[in-house]
């Protein structure tokens, strides 16, 4: 009897040890169980008749004991096993989203960390890049007296390839500066934000390129900074993808869409082909070679406008123009009513 107490001890204290294990009340109803069994076999080692009060005490233990078990397995862990398995899982849950937390918050912190080291390590290629653009521009005035074509040649591909680096350069800071940086929304007047950068981007003039805005444009839920690199890269290559010796003719115009606003920029150009059409907005992506470009502009347009809440798509076909779109929510008025077009 002894030895058979020590061994209910020791059940006893591996429950309390593993008590989050089990249930608050299976546990409690395990453990009068074990403590009245350990009653039960001290009684019966003192009794000295069979119908000694010892030994009717330990039976009324073990009876007791016996119900406690039943209470503890039957009747919680049969009659209540959904309360029970809602438990484990909640606590599974906790468990997995403190787990979750814990490695997003450090997912979060490495990719900061090379966010600013790419950054930092694109702006510096920009000082040795303008030194060898300084140099070579010496050299090439050297070179101007030269007989020899030659020199003059190599310096000349020495610089275009240093221009189409700082562009490159440029491109990549700028998408880098739109991912880093908040682009806090609000009412921005697209047909008002088009007028500005058609009178003072000097490629847009009328003398070298036809820009027709149809109708007005409407007042979007955005940022004006974002919106004028979408505008500008958008409109820049209607303007430079031209077959050569051709006038860009670009029209701009929108459509309400269910709170939302599409605004169209559409071009004659050489269009872009099936193939291509698909990865247009992907970085580093080129369709045209003879044209100069980094390949980052329709991605960095991409990005801005999905920053802002909104969507891009394009729609053409090869040596027919293309039609690209960006879509933003019509801004609301202080009463709650979407403002569909306003005067451009």
């Amino acid at each position: 009897e002894y030895v058979i107490c020590l061994i209910l001890l020791g059940g006893i204290g591996l429950l309390r040890r593993q008590g989050e294990a089990f249930d608050r009340r299976v546990s409690r109803w395990l453990t009068w169980s074990l403590g009245l069994t350990i009653g039960s076999e001290l009684a019966f080692t003192s009794y000295v008749s069979v119908y000694g009060p010892a030994n009717l005490l330990g039976h009324y233990f073990k009876i007791v004991a016996f119900y406690c078990v039943y209470r503890a397995v039957i009747e919680t862990g049969l009659s209540q096993p959904f309360a029970m398995l809602l438990r484990e899982i909640k606590r599974s849950e906790a468990e997995l989203e403190g787990l979750v937390a814990e490695r997003t918050a450090k997912l979060k912190e490495m990719v900061g960390e090379l966010e600013h080291f790419s950054y930092t390590i694109t702006h510096d290629m920009r000082a040795p890049l303008r030194a060898m653009q300084g140099y070579s521009q010496v050299v090439s005035e050297l070179c101007a007296q030269c007989p020899h074509q030659e020199p003059k040649t190599f310096m000349g591909r020495i610089m275009t390839s240093a221009e189409r680096m700082d562009a490159l350069i440029r491109d990549a800071l700028n998408y880098s500066a739109s991912v880093r940086q908040e682009l806090p929304r609000e009412r921005v007047d697209t047909g008002a934000l088009l007028r500005g950068m058609l009178d003072s981007y000097p490629e847009l003039q009328s003398s070298r390129t036809h820009v027709r805005v149809e109708g007005s444009l409407p007042t979007v839920l955005g940022n004006e900074a974002g919106l004028t690199q979408c505008f500008s890269n958008l409109l820049g290559n209607a303007v430079k993808f031209v077959k050569p010796g051709q006038t860009p003719n670009i029209r701009v115009r929108a459509e309400p869409r269910d709170g939302w606003a599409r605004i169209w920029v559409e071009d004659d150009g050489i269009g872009i082909s099936k193939t291509m059409l698909p990865r247009v907005f992907d970085m580093f992506s080129r369709g045209h070679g003879n044209y100069e470009g980094t390949g980052i502009g329709l991605a960095l347009v991409r990005k801005v406008t999905q920053r802002m809440g909104g969507r891009v798509g394009v729609e053409s076909e090869e040596g027919k123009g293309s039609r690209f779109w960006l879509e933003l929510r019509l801004a609301q008025e202080r009463q709650g009513h979407p403002i569909s077009r306003t005067d451009g």
